[in-house]
């Protein structure tokens, strides 16, 4: 089913290319990025010149189904996914809470305001809580997803209905990213010539500005979901570039959020065969949160994390 495939495989790994499997991402933030406050006790404290470390599954939020598509409070203390564990053939949106990053999330909840018969997959949510973004599948057309979004007055309210996003055609949208402040939008087309990041700015009232391509496909045989420092000059991405064997995640910097992303780097520690779909990186840099089926995994696809020491 194409449009499961575009929603698991494309939230989770990178697009275009001529392996299914292979899922591969990386992120860095920006030295003034990495020195915010993350709020709480999540990410924060870390030597930014270090590798991350080894990846671990995030516990309390993983099933024997899929889970897909992360996005956190900046804090890390409340938890926004996608996952299939009630029903193989519908992607579901979640949230889970903790009282601590040191301790597992509880039981995952369904945002039961935003839920239909058609998958809902990869949210992104602003820092306040207040703003989601995620991708859904058209009802009479379920081979094409598209980009929605939904707002609360407060975290402890239900989201609203989701609307849909007026963006220009581009086919199929997935894998939406939001900087904190909601000001940026980072989407992936996964369809035509080649898979595009596009970036475009949140003009207020449901408005967004013109599209921009801030990743450069030379070179890139595929390209898949994208995280930003909240800068916007330091971005993770997955790709396979220059015919390499595998989509790895690349860490790229930018001199101002107008410009592309310059040469790419290789962020090996998070390196796999299966690869890993970028999802969530802390306001300070510290930790990433990503989604694969490496060794480990205890479902089909997990929500892994790694952090700087």
């Amino acid at each position: 089913m194409w449009q499961r495939a575009v929603a698991v495989l494309c939230a989770a790994a990178a697009c275009g290319g001529s392996s299914a499997h292979d899922r591969p991402d990386s992120a860095a933030s920006s030295s003034d990025a990495r020195a915010s406050d993350s709020g709480g006790d999540g990410g924060s404290g870390c030597d930014p010149s270090k590798p991350f470390g080894t990846p671990e599954p995030v516990p309390g939020v993983n099933s024997a189904g899929n889970e897909i598509g992360a996005a956190l409070s900046p804090d890390e203390l409340a938890i926004y996914f996608s996952s299939d564990r009630a029903d193989p053939t519908n992607l579901e949106l979640y949230e889970a809470h903790r009282s601590s990053v040191a301790e597992p999330f509880g039981t995952p909840s369904l945002l039961a305001s935003l839920d239909t018969s058609a998958d809902e997959a990869s949210p992104s949510v602003t820092g306040d809580g207040l703003t989601i973004y995620f991708a859904r599948a058209t009802v009479d057309n379920p081979d094409v997803l598209y980009l929605v979004m939904a707002t609360r007055a407060s975290t402890s309210d239900a989201f609203g209905s989701a609307t849909r996003l007026s963006l220009p055609d581009t086919g199929t949208d997935v894998s939406p990213f939001t900087s904190p402040d909601g000001s940026l939008l980072y989407f992936l087309a996964p369809e035509g010539i080649a898979p595009t990041i596009y970036q475009t700015a949140n003009e207020g009232g449901g408005a967004f500005g013109p599209l921009f391509a801030p990743v450069v496909n030379g070179g890139h045989d595929v390209l898949g979901s994208i995280v930003v420092s909240p800068d916007g000059l330091s971005a993770i991405y997955d790709a396979r570039i220059d015919g390499g064997p595998d989509d790895n995640m690349w860490s790229a910097h930018r001199a101002s959020v107008d410009d592309t992303f310059g040469t790419a780097t290789d962020e090996t520690e998070l390196d796999s065969s299966a690869g890993g779909g970028p999802n969530w990186l802390s306001p300070d840099g510290c930790a990433i949160y990503f989604t694969s089926d490496r060794a480990g995994t205890t479902g089909q696809l997990d929500v892994w994390v790694a952090r700087r020491p």
